[in-house]
């Protein structure tokens, strides 16, 4: 299969989020502790060992939107929906006293101080795969600036550094159709996104996974080109099957599954459902990366 594109997950499938998790979750916490107060984090442990043992039939819905993916697929993904948690008992529970407001930025000041590294294969493996004539862009829900600003300390002013594009605030996690509000993709690429079916159920998991994200799909337009639509000349990598694979999959794309570690370990499901597809493969890393698209690249 002549591979084209290489789209690369930032946050866990770049990064070594396992080795600031727990900085992670206590910054947020005391973050939270600071400037909510000591009575709202009194229950941060119990929320999160909730979420937990929840996960992964319980989901990720952000702001109040349909499952995205589980709850304890990562550590940002845990502490925002420890919050929801707690929030939702301060409401049952009138003698917790009144809710107090919760500032909408913690989860980026508390990501700033508990920056994740780069996995250390990073840069060999995008010589290597630009080496291979693919292109490589980085499609993720943080912020382009933010990735870009990542990317240029790791990479530095490098001709290697210019061929990387970057593609952020990918909203994965928004279950919606397409924006009417954005330049529409041609017909016959649209359909596509309509052909989609609103959702998908795998074994191991009983609630559905949805596939409909249309920010996502506009992105994964944009990698591409406006008048393109080359899902099976593409390759995907990423950490969290719903967010990262479940679409891409459903639309023909190949994908590379990097293996979470623990205290967030893959689940199950997401194992079963990339090998089901015929198309995915699984690693611990992103080490053999140029070796699979190589090897799809010899399928030509």
């Amino acid at each position: 299969m002549n591979v084209r594109h290489v789209v690369l997950d930032f946050d866990g499938t770049c990064t070594q989020v396992d080795q600031t998790a727990k900085l992670y979750l206590g910054t947020h916490r005391a973050l939270l502790e600071q400037e909510v107060g000591a009575g709202f984090v009194a229950h941060w442990q119990d929320a999160c060992n909730a979420v937990i043992e929840a996960s992964p039939e319980a989901a990720w819905q952000a702001l109040g939107g349909s499952p995205a993916a589980p709850a304890a697929a990562d550590p940002y993904i845990l502490a925002g929906e420890a919050v929801a948690w707690i929030t939702r008992r301060f409401k049952e529970n009138p003698s917790w006293g009144a809710l107090p407001p919760i500032p909408t930025d913690v989860y980026k000041r508390a990501y700033r101080e508990a920056e994740a590294p780069f996995r250390a294969e990073l840069v060999e493996v995008v010589k290597k795969l630009l080496a291979l004539g693919v292109t490589v862009t980085f499609v993720s829900n943080s912020a382009t600036d933010t990735i870009a600003a990542r990317l240029d300390g790791l990479f530095k002013d490098t001709e290697l550094r210019r061929k990387i594009r970057v593609y952020g605030g990918a909203n994965k996690y928004v279950v919606k159709e397409l924006a009417f509000d954005r330049p529409a993709p041609p017909p016959a690429v649209a359909q596509r996104f309509h052909d989609l079916a609103a959702g998908v159920h795998v074994a191991g998991l009983v609630r559905p996974v949805y596939l409909r994200r249309g920010d996502y799909f506009h992105a994964l337009t944009q990698v591409w080109g406006e008048a393109a639509f080359v899902p099976e000349q593409t390759l995907i990598a990423g950490d969290v099957y719903e967010l990262d694979l479940a679409m891409p999959l459903a639309l023909g794309t190949y994908a590379y599954l990097v293996e979470r570690e623990p205290l967030f370990p893959t689940y199950a499901y997401e194992r079963d459902a990339v090998l089901a597809s015929g198309r995915g493969t699984i690693a611990k890393d992103l080490s053999d990366l140029p070796k699979r698209v190589a090897s799809l690249l010899s399928q030509a």
